[in-house]
């Protein structure tokens, strides 16, 4: 577990859900959960994302403050913005469970795209947290 100091908080980064090694290679269930404030435009990218070579599982998030300017909004990455989901409640309160339809792969670290629907965001902030799987290899 390791921790983020994010608006005037410390809060866990990532919490160890499953651990499984076998002569030093790794094999962890993870939870990568931060907070994102909106900022203006029509699409925001996260500063943290999903790990190099993960497997996600799923991408879930709560509105904390009413994201403003636009009606509602798509979560997913910037080659797919709407991968975990879209038309979602802008109010606070409101949340989102992007469950992968397959277990999605990624090949690089990739921030999490928020993309504005109706109109550009003018403000707001979201907690997000990716679920994901890690693998690492065999010690020499």
């Amino acid at each position: 577990m390791s921790l983020v100091f994010s608006a005037g908080a410390w809060r866990r980064e990532a919490a160890e859900l499953l651990g499984i090694s076998a002569n030093g290679a790794a094999f962890q269930a993870k939870v990568i959960e931060a907070d994102h404030v909106i900022a203006a435009g029509a699409f925001n990218d996260t500063g943290f994302a999903i790990p190099d070579r993960a497997v996600v599982l799923a991408v879930t998030g709560r509105v904390l403050e009413t994201l403003t300017g636009a009606a509602s909004w798509a979560l997913g990455v910037a080659a797919d913005p709407q991968r975990y989901g879209n038309g979602i409640g802008s109010v606070a309160d409101s949340t989102v469970v992007g469950v992968s339809g397959v277990p999605t792969a990624y090949y690089g670290a990739t921030p999490l795209r928020i993309s504005a629907q109706g109109a550009d965001f003018t403000g707001g902030r979201l907690r997000l947290a990716i679920h994901c799987l890690e693998m690492s290899v065999p010690q020499m």
